[in-house]
């Protein structure tokens, strides 16, 4: 039965979930398409926010992440499969995994008077 599952999520595109849930992906292509598809215009290059929502560090799970892509609400156009597959959308989950947390304030010598 899984096998059979594989087979119909590669005929059709999609990735195969890890055990995790979250399908797998190539980052550094996650990171250009981020950049091509306008992402970093409203979550930043970094993906920290800006007029749109935080996205990582720490993302969303890859679920809600997916349906609020394909579906948002507020401003934000939908990226529907006919915009970007499904290997594109988990090629920028991977690419937003890969984001580290920020340095501690109290590590920046600027911020501290040091």
């Amino acid at each position: 039965m899984q096998a059979m599952i594989f087979v119909l999520l590669w005929a059709y595109g999609a990735q195969a979930p890890s055990p995790d849930g979250v399908p797998s992906g190539d980052a550094d292509r996650g990171q250009v398409l981020y950049d091509e598809r306008g992402c970093y215009q409203c979550h930043n290059h970094d993906a920290s926010g800006g007029p749109g929502p935080r996205l990582a560090p720490d993302p969303t799970p890859f679920g809600g992440f997916s349906r609020y892509v394909r579906a948002p609400s507020g401003v934000m156009p939908p990226y529907t499969v006919n915009v970007l597959s499904s290997e594109e959308l988990a090629d920028i989950y991977t690419f937003l995994l890969t984001i580290p947390e920020p340095p501690p304030l109290e590590s920046i010598p600027l911020l501290n008077n040091e």
